[in-house]
């Protein structure tokens, strides 16, 4: 009798187990996260070293100073590695050294321009973070030349220009810090059809660095 009690509660035992155990949800394997989105709208901030070659007319050579430019674009980036955008921004120059038959004298002023760009980028990523960029573009260009003394010798001489042609090229390397952001390192050449002055075209070298945020 003792051996039929024991088999009883034994069974009892072993299906209050099996219906608690098959009444217990089972929660499911946690979806993986989303990949960020491939293409998109972007925003890119630039600002670095400027060096403009030397200009002339008229037998007066200018050797500019090292400047300065700030460039922002606003883009769309396809997915494929393919990105166009609009880009606009600020090219400074204060002063630098002019030259007439040998001689050589200061020239005190400021030389601005404000670019606008059409520009093609294409990017091709090294490894999930590191990526080779490459691109150019056309657009137009307006620019000022203040010049307030020559040789120490005070003027008050400004000569504003006209929209005319731009175009450029760049390439660099860019860094993706989170899904949104990157930092960016390049170079840029630039070219501003007769825009020294009126007079000569503004041909230069820029060394940048900056920030991309995708959207």
């Amino acid at each position: 009798m003792k051996i039929v009690r024991n088999s009883l509660l034994a069974w009892a035992s072993l299906t209050l187990a099996a219906s608690s155990f098959a009444g217990t949800p089972v929660s499911p394997p946690p979806a993986p996260p989303e990949p960020a989105p491939a293409g998109g709208l972007y925003f890119s901030l630039n600002g670095g070293a400027l060096w403009l070659q030397d200009s002339g007319a008229s037998g007066v050579n200018l050797d500019f100073d090292t400047g300065f430019s700030v460039l922002g674009a606003v883009g769309y980036s396809f997915g494929n590695g393919l990105a166009v955008e609009l880009e606009s921004g600020y090219l400074g120059v204060d002063g630098g050294e002019g030259s007439f038959r040998g001689r050589s004298f200061d020239v005190d002023g400021e030389f601005r321009q404000v670019p606008i760009f059409a520009n093609a980028v294409y990017t091709v990523d090294l490894t999930d973070r590191l990526g080779v960029y490459i691109g150019g573009g056309i657009g137009i260009v307006w620019s000022e030349a203040e010049i307030d003394s020559v040789a120490g010798y005070n003027l008050d001489f400004t000569s504003s220009d006209e929209w005319n042609f731009a175009a450029q090229a760049k390439a660099g390397l860019t860094f993706k810090v989170t899904d949104a952001a990157s930092l960016n390192v390049g170079y840029r050449y630039y070219y501003g059809q007769d825009a020294v002055g009126c007079l000569d075209d503004a041909q230069g070298s820029v060394l940048e660095g900056g920030i991309t945020i995708r959207f």
